[in-house]
């Protein structure tokens, strides 16, 4: 079930909270959490490069820095990500790294919310959104296809609200 690009995107970020969160608990298995965590991440800032990002410029110009600030995010959480992975998650390094992307992650997550998500809805109408999420939500599910993930997770989120 598809919906509109800024409720998919805000499901997104609450996948990739919980499993920040997840990711916490040194008795659990973090491997795989890792796994899902990295592909998440790249799938939803690939997603809104392509999809999301090119529409705000378009309708309206004047966002073109905000859309590059978030650019630069994706890429530097992408970097962090790359270091948690280089990491053993019982290395003494494992947690000030993972506390050091979840910084990151909450941080643009925040301005995203606040400002980028608010200002799509207002540039968009309901059926241009609805149709941003359907692109939206192909191309971040073809990402995770090729990162060999499902998406039962957001699927789940979604049905419940």
């Amino acid at each position: 079930m598809t919906s509109d690009a800024v409720t998919l995107i805000r499901a997104d970020h609450r996948i990739m909270a919980d499993l920040l969160d997840q990711l916490r608990d040194p008795t659990g298995d973090r491997a795989p959490l890792l796994d899902q965590l990295a592909a998440r991440l790249i799938a939803h800032g690939r997603a809104e490069e392509q999809e999301i990002y090119p529409a705000i410029v378009a309708v309206a110009p004047a966002e073109t820095d905000e859309v590059e600030l978030g650019i630069a995010e994706h890429r530097e959480t992408e970097r962090k990500l790359r270091v948690l992975q280089s990491l053993n998650p019982a290395a003494a390094e494992f947690m000030p790294a993972l506390r050091d992307l979840t910084d990151t992650v909450r941080q643009h997550v925040e301005e995203e919310e606040v400002s980028v998500l608010p200002e799509l809805a207002r540039l968009f109408a309901a059926t241009d959104l609805g149709e941003l999420g359907a692109a939206y939500d192909r191309r971040r599910r073809a990402e995770l296809r090729a990162r060999g993930v499902d998406d039962e997770m957001a699927e789940a989120l979604r049905e419940r609200g």
